[in-house]
């Protein structure tokens, strides 16, 4: 039986290269999804801050150091 289509029009022999394409295309298509954020509007709008202001001002307070011990004596034996 002979083919009914044209040798130009037969797909067959391009197969691996449209696997191919089709693969690459969901890989990529799934790596986007995937690394796709979003963010919910409600959460990121959590209204306005009032801060007041107080014109106290703190001291600045220095801890003292105690001077460290001094070393220990080297013990002396007397000679009777």
């Amino acid at each position: 039986m002979e083919p009914k289509k044209s040798p130009e029009a037969d797909l067959e022999k391009s197969r691996g290269v449209f696997l191919q394409f089709g693969i690459v295309l969901a890989l990529l298509l799934s790596i986007f999804l995937i690394e796709y954020k979003t963010y919910d509007e409600s959460i990121a709008n959590l209204g306005e801050l009032e801060v007041q202001m107080d014109d106290e001002i703190i001291p600045i307070t220095q801890r003292e150091v105690a001077p460290p011990p001094p070393p220990p004596r080297p013990h002396q034996r007397l000679l009777k």
